[in-house]
């Protein structure tokens, strides 16, 4: 089954493969191993005023911890790919927020590719007397 069968998902960015990175508002994750390397490109863009952080998101209940960052290129600069991965636009610009850049299927649009097949044969007690029936065969065909 094609994962689009399961319904629209939003766009939420695409990555920006350009370095240095073009005039625009980008976001990315950080891991707690890249947290230093992230935090030394940051320092020395902002002092040279290129970039500006609009939000961030620390996560440490997972593991590795993890740091969402919006942040804004206001003058070309150059971005570590190679340390940290390629940035993402911003789907929404400046009033982009981390929930904006999730991209999964809402609960009502998922269904499992039985569900198609079978269609609403499941629902109520349908599923507990083919269940029974089968066990019933079982015990039958144990007997011989």
């Amino acid at each position: 089954m094609n994962p689009l069968d399961y319904g629209p998902m939003e766009n939420v960015g695409k990555l920006e493969r350009a370095n240095p990175l073009p005039l625009g508002v980008y976001y990315v994750d950080v891991f707690e191993f890249k947290f230093d390397r992230f935090r030394e490109w940051l320092e020395l863009n902002q002092e040279n005023e290129s970039v500006a952080v609009i939000s961030s998101a620390m996560h440490t209940d997972e593991s590795p911890d993890r740091q969402w960052v919006l942040f804004e290129v206001k003058k070309p600069t150059m971005f570590p790919q190679k340390d940290l991965g390629f940035p993402t636009v911003a789907p929404k610009g400046k009033a982009t927020t981390e929930d904006d850049t999730v991209q999964k299927p809402g609960a009502d649009d998922f269904k499992l590719p039985v569900e198609d097949f079978f269609g609403g044969l499941f629902s109520g007690g349908t599923a507990l007397l083919i269940i029974a029936a089968l066990w019933m065969l079982g015990e039958r065909s144990g007997r011989r």
